[in-house]
């Protein structure tokens, strides 16, 4: 049988990142080990973790981005990120016109903006990505 390690409570989500586990507790922190950042108070579930860095969203459209030590790399409003696959994450934000875009982010971080697509329409295979636009 297993022989109890540790115990964490109150987690909310978490991921094996690089053989650390990284979670969100229920007091609205990032945490790994003994290091915590606080994040907003609705985050989105689940964690992204993409191109050596973990995305966290919440429901207002609020955003911070950590690296995996948990040191702050970015935080900023009006930007949703969504896991897609290991090459590829989804962004969601609002243009200067407050028209709603969807984008894709590579690993090199290029963007890939979509016209009006259906997000069932993207499809992943081992040598590429797929997108089928719809035509209006």
């Amino acid at each position: 049988m297993f022989k109890l390690n540790s115990k964490i409570d109150n987690v909310r989500d978490y991921v094996i990142y690089k053989g650390k586990p990284y979670y969100i507790n229920t007091s609205h922190e990032i945490q790994c080990g003994e290091k915590k950042q606080m994040l907003y108070k609705t985050p989105l579930s689940p964690l992204v973790t993409f191109n050596n860095k973990f995305y966290c969203s919440e429901w207002e459209n609020n955003y911070k981005i950590f690296d995996e030590n948990l040191e702050l790399v970015e935080e900023g409003e009006d930007k949703v990120f969504l896991y897609l696959s290991n090459d590829y994450l989804e962004t969601q934000y609002s243009n200067e016109y407050l028209e709603d875009i969807t984008a894709i982010i590579d690993k090199n971080e290029n963007l890939i903006v979509l016209g009006n697509i259906d997000n069932f329409s993207i499809s992943f295979f081992q040598m590429g990505i797929y997108i089928y636009i719809q035509k209006e």
